[in-house]
């Protein structure tokens, strides 16, 4: 990934690592040059994403060698940066050294699951490019909204009134519009998501909004975070179909905490049901295509990614093993006045007016239950 090695004839000398320092002191950040080791250009462009999550992710332990190498290696990098970005990158920096609230070490994977290895490169190579534009638009809004019909969540209201001081994690962030919207509003967010690439457009897009929060490249399904974290946790078409349910939702149980809330939404049974198997072939029909009993994984014909889709007894079956109790389904029905195919072409309004095409479950993490002292 990244080296810290001196090369003959490297540019990059110790009056630029004193001028990095500099520019950090400026924004808060205390450095020492004596623990500076420069690396190459190369070596600073292939490991500079993975270098600024690590200073997010490791606010409270930056004045530790290593992490002030990481430091001045993302400043360096900024040498090639045009001035505005290079200003929200420092703030940024700024913004988690001086957070002693939380500390979220680096996630460290072991091999990953066959499904989410294919999924990883499906959307790195496939899907990533197609969701640059919607998500920049998404990002632009100030309105929260919900699926492919944009239905408004005052409309809806999946989640709490009140986000603010909540402490929330996205699964499946994609560009972290979603989460972008809930920080906005108060939340302290994080966004974890199998896409490097896509991560690369949630991290252009936090630079251009001047909204940061820490982004994680890393699996839903083991996310690495710590036990009982959160208040809340989201997913928009991410984890929601992209991971395995019987993974991803213990997973979530155990960072929530007690009394914590789990909001998802996917694609409608009904939908999953009667949508063809290719795309060529239209969108869902009114006719039963596949069998209800035993739904879990997808794999669709002429997509290399995999889905995930349950019937309703099982959602409810699995969200109940895992220490849920289940407080809504909120079954989507386009706007009467949407006349367009929407979904990659895969649902059509009228067809969407008579069944779902979305679905929205909403779950709360039990307490546990005291046991009575006997006299």
């Amino acid at each position: 990934m990244l080296r810290s090695l001196r090369e003959p004839g490297d540019r990059l000398t110790v009056q630029l690592a004193d001028t990095c320092c500099r520019r950090l002191a400026e924004v808060g950040v205390e450095l020492d040059t004596r623990t500076v080791e420069l690396g190459t250009r190369s070596a600073l462009a292939d490991g500079f994403t993975r270098c600024l999550d690590h200073c997010c992710l490791t606010g409270p332990h930056l004045t530790r060698p290593a992490a002030c190498r990481v430091l001045v290696i993302c400043t360096i990098t900024m040498k090639w940066l045009s001035e505005n970005r290079a200003t929200a990158l420092l703030r940024r920096l700024a913004r988690s050294a001086s957070s002693r609230r939380r500390y979220y070490p680096p996630v460290t994977e072991a091999e990953l699951p066959e499904h989410v290895a294919r999924n990883r490169v499906y959307w790195d190579e496939v899907n990533a490019p197609l969701y640059t534009a919607p998500g920049a638009r998404a990002w632009a809004r100030q309105e929260i909204t919900w699926g492919i019909f944009g239905i408004p969540e005052d409309e809806l209201h999946a989640l709490p009134a009140d986000v603010a001081g909540m402490d929330v994690v996205e699964l499946g962030c994609g560009t972290a519009y979603f989460g972008a919207w809930l920080a906005r509003r108060g939340a302290r967010v994080i966004g974890i998501d199998n896409s490097a690439e896509q991560l690369k457009t949630a991290r252009r897009l936090q630079d251009e909004h001047d909204l940061d929060f820490p982004l994680i490249h890393g699996n839903a399904e083991d996310t690495g975070l710590p036990d009982a974290s959160f208040d809340l946790a989201v997913s928009e078409y991410g984890a929601a179909i992209w991971a395995d349910p019987y993974r991803w939702i213990p997973e979530a149980a155990r960072i929530l905490r007690p009394g914590g809330e789990l909001v998802f939404l996917g694609n409608g049974t009904f939908w999953v049901l009667t949508v063809p198997e290719t795309d060529d072939e239209g969108p869902a029909t009114d006719r039963l295509l596949r069998p209800y009993f035993g739904m879990h994984r997808f794999d669709w014909a002429g997509q290399s990614g995999v889905e995930f889709h349950l019937g309703y007894g099982d959602w409810i079956r699995l969200l109940r093993a895992s220490g849920f109790e289940v407080l809504d389904l909120l079954e989507i029905r386009a706007p009467d006045d949407l006349s367009e195919l929407r979904g990659d072409g895969l649902v059509d309004p009228d067809w969407a007016r008579k069944w779902p095409a979305e679905q929205i479950w909403r779950a709360r993490k039990m307490k546990s239950k005291r046991k009575r002292r006997r006299a």
